[in-house]
């Protein structure tokens, strides 16, 4: 049986009401969602990641809100909020503890509309300590001389030089050849002094053997 044409009319309107209608409400209802997190909610972990992050279904907006607590409600988190499109992020102490942790956000969808939620996740042991850096001689070893210091010889307080012989300044040996020279000269003067004396004294005798 066909419809009358004003029942028609009726009909096509009703269809294009209940269609601009879905089509209005369609982007209220499509605020942004929890799509993802590491760690997973619920997962159970070897230690405390060093961050938390939370991935969304559409990207969010500053200001984004992020926590990580123990099961005390001990704020372990160790630094602030980023926000790169859908994914936020938030690091976490280095000494962080073995146990449940909760992580709960607050952001905003694109569409201003506020989105907020928690997720959790267990360590089984407590975050690692950070190692220490080692500078060279921290140990309080000796240590090893470097090319220069091995290649520069300390001065010897020795005089000796490498064939044995003793080297003396040069005023010194100087000094010691003037000294041989006159002490040379006085036994000279002295020997023919003393030779002329015994020379006159037998002139003398033969003079007053006459």
């Amino acid at each position: 049986m066909s419809l009358s044409r004003p029942a028609a009319l009726a009909a096509a309107l009703l269809l294009t009401v209940l269609g601009g209608l879905t089509l209005t409400a369609a982007p209220a209802s499509a605020h942004a969602s929890l799509i993802g997190a590491n760690p997973e909610d619920g997962a159970t972990v070897q230690r405390p990641p060093t961050e938390v992050s939370l991935e969304f279904s559409e990207e969010v907006s500053e200001p984004a809100f992020v926590s990580v607590t123990t099961a005390d409600g001990i704020d372990v988190t160790g630094g602030s909020v980023a926000v790169d499109g859908a994914r936020v992020t938030r690091p976490l102490a280095a000494a962080a503890a073995a146990g449940e942790y909760t992580i709960a956000y607050r952001v905003v969808s694109a569409d201003g509309h506020p989105i907020e939620g928690e997720t959790t996740f267990t360590a089984d042991q407590p975050a690692a300590a950070p190692k220490a850096s080692t500078q060279p001689g921290d140990d309080g070893g000796a240590t090893e001389p470097t090319p220069a210091d091995e290649g520069t010889a300390a001065p010897s307080e020795d005089p000796t030089t490498a064939d044995g012989s003793d080297t003396e300044p040069a005023a010194s040996q100087t000094d010691e050849s003037d000294e041989g020279g006159v002490s040379t000269t006085v036994v000279v003067v002295g020997v023919v002094v003393l030779v002329a004396v015994v020379t006159l004294l037998m002139l003398a005798r033969r003079r007053g053997n006459r």
